[in-house]
């Protein structure tokens, strides 16, 4: 066995034994309490490549926590953070935030004081937010010259104007344009740019100069992958079915890990959607490298956050009723 981390958790081996012959496996190397959480708001966080994690709510709550686990921000009153809805952190260890069509930049320091240090006006809205080089990437709806687009790129040298990248709008029945896709993750790979929705669950992949070159539809086992095409033809049949890719994080190898959710169709048999929670591997070159790895054991609502630059995957786990908890994880293969 070659593995990247000391097990301290139990491997997904012992709890799903179907799968003990699973190329990659889940350990997880660390849990940290991170105390109640509040119901009400938008909830992001954001992984620094030093391993700092910033957890903010829209109400105006943040937790930042360092690479060695110690909470060293725990607000409910940072005006800062009012109606973020979007959160990064780039390759300096910087946080950007998203709120009212304005994005933020913040230095952090390793005692949790956070100082300004620029501000972009945007406009539109932001689910996700992505900073490569000179550039930022905006996931969300606006208008731009008269139409809606869910993909822009702004220049942080060369003035606020945006590029529109090239991404089709779904619909379902008529309705303008379905949040499925909104919330998709962009990041790169391989030197190049992509963009991930979260359905269906493709990459689309552009150069750095913003032309879209391919778009891959992988074939996973498990996943019926559908799409908004099937819901405009039978809107609520369907609907539970349809899988979820929630984020997708390049890792420091040149691998990039998706995380899958199930949608848990009641016209099929339980055993059929069970686990709930995948992971996807693949290469830089975005080709399947793996049998999907489950997930379930970090905790149904865990969800995949980003890495540091040592490879450490970060699920949180925002739990109103039970507290929240950050997992620190990585992959290990025979």
């Amino acid at each position: 066995m070659r593995s990247l981390y000391i097990v301290t958790g139990l491997t997904l081996s012992l709890v799903f034994p179907w799968l003990v012959n699973a190329e990659y496996r889940i350990e997880t190397s660390q849990k940290i309490s991170l105390g109640s959480i509040k119901d009400g708001g938008i909830y992001r966080v954001a992984i620094c490549p030093n391993g700092m994690t910033i957890i903010t709510s829209s109400t105006g709550s943040a937790i930042m926590v360092t690479s060695n686990s110690t909470v060293v921000l725990n607000r409910s009153d940072v005006p800062e953070f009012v109606g973020v809805t979007a959160t990064t952190c780039d390759a300096q260890n910087r946080l950007w935030v998203e709120g009212a069509g304005e994005i933020r930049r913040f230095g952090l320091a390793p005692t949790g004081e956070l100082s300004p240090q620029l501000t972009l006006k945007v406009g539109g809205s932001a689910n996700r937010i992505f900073v490569f080089g000179d550039y930022i990437y905006v996931v969300g709806l606006a208008r731009v010259d008269g139409r809606l687009v869910i993909l822009r790129r702004f220049s942080l040298s060369g003035g606020s104007r945006p590029d529109v990248l090239s991404v089709d709008l779904p619909v379902m029945s008529g309705k303008v344009v379905n949040q499925l896709p909104l919330n998709g993750s962009v990041f790169v790979a391989g030197g190049r740019l992509v963009y991930v929705p979260a359905n269906p669950f493709e990459f689309w992949i552009f150069d750095l100069d913003g032309r879209l070159i391919e778009v891959k539809r992988p074939q996973m086992p498990h996943f019926a992958n559908l799409d908004m095409n099937v819901l405009r033809q039978t809107p609520i049949a369907r609907w539970r079915s349809v899988d979820w890719a929630f984020n997708a994080v390049p890792l420091p190898d040149g691998t990039v890990v998706v995380q899958l959710q199930k949608g848990n169709d009641l016209n099929t048999p339980p055993e059929a959607t069970a686990p709930n929670n995948w992971l996807g591997i693949f290469d830089s070159k975005l080709e399947l490298l793996a049998s999907p790895v489950p997930a379930d054991a970090l905790g149904l609502t865990a969800l995949l956050i980003g890495a540091d630059s040592g490879g450490t995957l970060y699920f949180s786990d925002l739990n109103i009723l039970e507290g929240g908890t950050l997992h620190k994880v990585r992959l290990s293969w025979p």
